[in-house]
């Protein structure tokens, strides 16, 4: 997706508070690394197409989506509407702004009434505005921000940042926050490693993701441990997806062991199984399970069919 430097000469357009706020969540590591741009699909309904997103600093897919049933505003008024993507729940959702009589009938952002709502939270990725007629959403460009009555609004944020991870994977290297070392050159131990990243990064409500690859280095995955990682915060897993990342379409079954650094994870340390059922993805939620700063994951594969590559992210939420 091309930047568009926002807002361009001879637009006019208003300071409105969400433009600032959007910028901060972004600069917090929540934001659209590519695609997810927003599009005008009828009078009823926002388009969202597929991209990547960072959701606290760590890259994840997204399929495309909508939002439908967008009610018109009253004869005369005007409303202006944000798409957002949540990452606190990972849903594409609607604010919903107030109704008003326009400064200028034939303009968007350029008038003082009405104005668009704010974001409800730091981890709402602010993905465009729409404005909203009596006729619904209106298909209009204006100036250089908006086409088909939707402005593009995505602050595009890098893949990576510098510093310390704020997610676990399953090849990273970890890092002293202070010293800036990695492990390997001295910095830290992997027996306090977890608890300096979660105390210097971490806060109670963050949302982080635990990536492990399983990779069959061009055949099919082999059945068997896979592999580990450490836990650096104490949370309780909330989520799992699972993902072809070639888009093989197969079947696999994954055990998820727990221990500590102390007490390797065993087959009696179970925490959950995972699967997918003849297809490219599956995903559970609603989960609860709890760990431990220090904590060690273990991922066994106990079955496979024709998948060669496949992505685990479980989703954690800091206590």
């Amino acid at each position: 997706m091309a930047t568009i430097l926002f807002p361009r000469k001879g637009d006019r357009l208003r300071a409105h508070s969400v433009f600032f706020q959007a910028a901060r969540v972004a600069a917090s590591g929540y934001g659209v690394i590519s695609g997810m741009v927003p599009s005008r699909s009828s009078a009823t309904a926002i388009a969202v197409a597929s991209g990547t997103y960072r959701g606290g600093n760590t890259p994840i897919p997204y399929a495309g989506g909508s939002l439908t049933s967008i009610p018109a505003a009253g004869a005369g008024k005007h409303r202006y509407d944000l798409v957002v993507f949540d990452c606190s729940d990972d849903t594409l959702k609607r604010i919903e702004g107030s109704e008003d009589t326009p400064t200028l009938p034939t303009d968007f952002l350029e008038n003082l009434q009405p104005i668009p709502p704010e974001l409800a939270s730091a981890q709402q990725v602010l993905l465009g505005i729409f404005i909203v007629t009596s006729s619904g959403i209106q298909n209009q460009a204006h100036g250089h921000y908006c086409t088909a009555g939707v402005a593009n609004m995505i602050i595009e944020v890098p893949n990576s940042v510098e510093g310390p991870a704020s997610s676990v994977n399953s090849n990273m290297t970890e890092y002293d926050g202070t010293t800036g070392k990695s492990i390997k050159d001295g910095g830290l131990t992997h027996a306090n490693v977890a608890d300096a990243i979660s105390k210097k990064h971490t806060h109670t409500g963050d949302v982080h993701y635990i990536n492990f690859n399983f990779t069959g280095g061009g055949g099919v995955i082999q059945i068997g441990l896979a592999g580990g990682v450490q836990i650096p915060w104490a949370g309780t897993i909330t989520e799992a997806r699972l993902l072809s990342v070639d888009v093989t379409t197969g079947s696999i079954a994954v055990s998820v062991w727990k221990g500590t650094f102390a007490i390797p994870p065993v087959v009696g340390g179970l925490i959950d199984t995972f699967s997918i059922s003849n297809g490219v993805k599956s995903q559970e939620t609603g989960l609860s399970i709890a760990v431990a700063a220090g904590d060690i994951l273990y991922f066994n594969v106990d079955s496979v069919t024709s998948l060669k590559l496949v992505l685990l992210i479980l989703k954690l939420v800091v206590t």
